[in-house]
């Protein structure tokens, strides 16, 4: 069964700085001119005076995607977990994770994208699943990472003549 990791990809290094959270955290960061370690706490008070509608957007985004919570498992060993959706929720959190990609791309002048590997997984590799997402352990990640290819999220531009 196929399983996709959403991650935040540096196009110079091509090295995955972590999942779509961190791009959503990036991309307000940039905005908001804050450090990326800003409490969360206070990145809210920020947001939340910002008149900025693109920081408005993000935060949007990032509330629908997620709207499935985090396992208890993964959020007790974030190091050693690591999340994954399952086909159908990939497929219909897509363009949300679209808008984010092009939204960070922008911020960044193309320096960072996010991409996503699809895993073909065996029962006895997944540690939970709950019918959105997976968790695996982050040895069973890295036994595959490198193998997996990647794809980039993008959005085609709409031809208008087509329409």
């Amino acid at each position: 069964m196929n399983y996709i990791r959403v991650e935040t990809m540096n196009t110079h290094t091509e090295e995955t700085l972590g999942g779509y959270i961190c791009a959503a955290h990036s991309i307000l960061s940039v905005k908001l001119g804050v450090p990326p370690t800003t409490s969360d706490e206070e990145l809210a008070r920020i947001i939340n005076e910002s008149d900025d509608p693109e920081v408005q957007d993000v935060f949007s985004t990032i509330m629908v995607l997620s709207d499935i919570p985090q396992p208890e498992i993964y959020i007790r060993d974030k190091r050693n977990k690591i999340c994954l959706y399952q086909q159908s929720e990939f497929d219909e959190c897509y363009e949300e994770l679209v808008d984010i990609s092009m939204m960070l791309s922008d911020v960044t002048d193309g320096e960072m994208i996010l991409i996503y590997k699809e895993f073909n997984l065996a029962k006895d590799e997944i540690l939970y699943d709950d019918g959105y997402q997976v968790v695996i352990s982050r040895e069973t990640y890295e036994k595959y990472k490198d193998s997996l290819g990647y794809d980039v999220l993008f959005s085609l531009p709409i031809d208008e003549d087509f329409m």
